[in-house]
C-alpha cells in the first residue's frame, strides 16, 4: 500500500500520460472545486487519474466523496503533498474520506480501482465548526453536545452507550473508540430521531455507511475490525432533523461464536438437568412478542429438588443488548449482535437468548458476559428454575433453536436430559 501511495503522488507531482483527458492529472493541470459544490467526471481509460484543487477558508471537517457506478478510489493530499486520507468502498463502490482541516489549499485525486473506467460525481461538503477539543470530547465553544470533526471526537469506550442530540443545522457529532484485537463490532442508535451513521478509520475513509438497517430509523453497522482506533459520524438523514439519540457501541473479540463454543452457560456449575418442548410454551406471547418455546429448556441444577436453586446468579450467554425485561414473569430478552454458527455451518448474524423466572431484573440496557441479569426463582411459575432459549427471528417470531441437536458444544454444558 506504502508503495502505491509512494506511486500515486510521483504520478501526480511529476506529470502523467497526455492524453484527451477531461481533467488534469497531476497538481500543476488540476482543476478547481469549491466547497459544498460538485463536479462530474470521468476515466475515461484504464490507470486515468483526475486531479481537482479544493481552497478551504476556515477550519472544520472536509467530506470529499464519489457517487456513481463506477468504482473509484480518492484520496485527500494537502499542500505539502502530505496524504491526508484514502479511501476505496465506503458507500457501495465509491469512496468518502473525511478529515479535520484548516484553512489553506488541498488536492483531491481520483482514480478507478484496478482497471475501473466510467464516469462519477465528485462531492465536497464541509461545515466549520469552530471548536477546540477537550479531554472529554465536548462542545468546544459552539455550544454543541459532542465534537462534530475527527479531533473533537467524543471517546466511548466499548460495550457502552452514550446520549446524544441533533439541533438540525446539520449537525453531525463524533466519537472515537479503540480495539485492541480483532473482533466484530455493533454500532447503532436508538431513539425516535431518523439518524445516519458512519465508521470511519484512522486515516479518515469511511468503512462502511448505513440509514436504516436499526429499528425505528436508526442507523446499524456490523463489521469485523481489525486492532485499531476507530470513529463514529452521527447526524440525521437530512440536515433538517432534529432530535435526541443514544449510541451504543458493542465488541465481540475473535468474530463468531463458532458452533456454540464460544457462549458462555448462563450459570456457574454442574449438574444441570432439562426438559425440552413443555407444551405450555410451544407458541406463547410475552410483552407484545410472539415466542415459539419449542425447543427452549427448563434448567435445573438439582432434580428432582426443583426449589435448591433459588438464588442461582444468571448470566448471558454472550454481550448484547436487552431489548425485553418482563417483570411479571421475571424475563429478560438479549439481541446479540455477532456471528452465531449452527452444527450444519448456517450463520445468523443477529440472534437472541432469553432467560425467564428470574428475580433481581439487570438495569442495564447493555449486558456482557460478566453481567448479572438476575437470579433464579419461581417468579411466574410454581417452582425455582431457569427457562432458557436461544431464538432466530422467523416472520415475526422468536423461534427457539434445538440445541441439542444445532449446538453441539454448548450442548455439552447439560450433563443429562430427561
Amino acid at each position: 500500500m506504502k508503495r502505491l501511495v509512494s506511486s500515486i503522488l510521483s504520478f501526480i507531482l511529476l506529470g502523467g500520460i497526455a492524453y484527451g483527458d477531461d481533467y488534469g492529472n497531476t497538481i500543476g493541470t488540476s482543476a478547481n472545486i469549491g466547497v459544498n459544490s460538485s463536479v462530474s467526471g470521468r476515466l475515461e481509460r484504464s490507470g486515468d487519474i483526475d486531479v481537482f484543487r479544493l481552497r478551504v477558508d476556515r477550519s472544520g471537517s472536509l467530506r470529499v466523496y464519489t457517487t456513481g457506478s463506477t468504482d473509484t478510489y480518492g484520496y485527500l493530499i494537502d499542500s505539502n503533498k502530505r496524504l491526508l486520507g484514502r479511501n476505496d468502498d465506503s458507500n457501495g463502490l465509491n469512496f468518502e474520506i473525511n478529515a479535520r482541516v484548516s484553512p489553506g489549499v488541498y488536492y483531491i485525486v481520483v482514480k478507478g480501482y484496478g482497471n475501473s473506467t466510467g464516469s462519477y460525481v465528485l462531492h465536497t461538503s464541509m461545515r466549520g465548526d469552530g471548536s477546540s477539543y477537550s479531554p472529554n470530547g465536548g462542545s468546544g465553544s459552539n455550544g454543541d453536545d459532542h465534537g462534530n470533526s475527527i479531533l473533537a471526537a467524543t471517546n466511548i469506550n466499548i460495550n457502552s452507550s452514550v446520549s446524544g442530540n441533533l439541533d438540525g443545522e446539520g449537525d453531525t457529532d463524533f466519537f472515537r473508540f479503540r480495539i485492541s484485537q480483532s473482533g466484530v463490532v455493533n454500532i447503532y442508535t436508538t431513539g425516535s430521531t431518523d439518524t445516519y451513521g458512519s465508521l470511519i478509520d484512522s486515516h479518515g475513509g469511511v468503512v462502511q455507511s448505513d440509514d436504516d438497517s436499526g429499528v425505528n430509523y436508526n442507523f446499524k453497522i456490523v463489521r469485523t475490525l481489525s486492532p485499531g482506533t476507530y470513529y463514529v459520524r452521527v447526524k440525521g438523514y437530512n440536515d433538517s432533523v432534529r432530535g435526541s439519540y443514544r449510541l451504543y457501541v458493542s465488541y465481540q473479540n475473535g468474530g463468531s461464536s463458532g458452533n456454540g463454543s464460544g457462549l458462555q452457560f448462563p450459570v456457574s456449575g454442574s449438574g444441570w438437568s432439562n426438559t425440552s418442548g413443555s407444551p405450555y410454551h410451544r407458541l406463547v406471547n410475552y410483552a407484545g412478542r410472539t415466542f415459539d418455546d419449542t425447543n427452549a429448556l427448563d434448567l435445573n441444577l438439582n432434580r428432582p429438588s426443583y426449589n435448591s436453586d433459588r438464588g442461582v446468579i444468571v448470566r448471558p450467554v454472550a454481550n448484547g443488548r436487552v431489548i425485553v425485561k418482563y417483570s411479571r414473569l421475571g424475563f429478560v430478552l438479549v439481541e446479540h449482535n455477532t456471528p452465531l454458527r449452527l452444527d450444519n455451518g448456517r450463520v445468523y448474524h443477529t440472534w437472541y437468548s432469553g432467560y425467564m423466572h428470574m428475580s433481581n431484573l439487570t438495569n442495564s440496557d447493555y449486558v456482557t458476559t460478566n453481567t448479572v441479569l438476575g437470579r433464579i426463582s419461581r417468579v411466574g411459575t410454581t417452582n425455582d428454575h431457569l427457562h432458557f432459549a436461544i431464538y432466530v427471528l422467523r416472520n415475526g417470531v422468536y423461534t427457539s433453536i434445538n440445541v441439542r441437536n444445532n449446538l453441539s458444544s454448548f450442548a455439552r454444558h447439560i450433563s443429562a436430559w430427561y
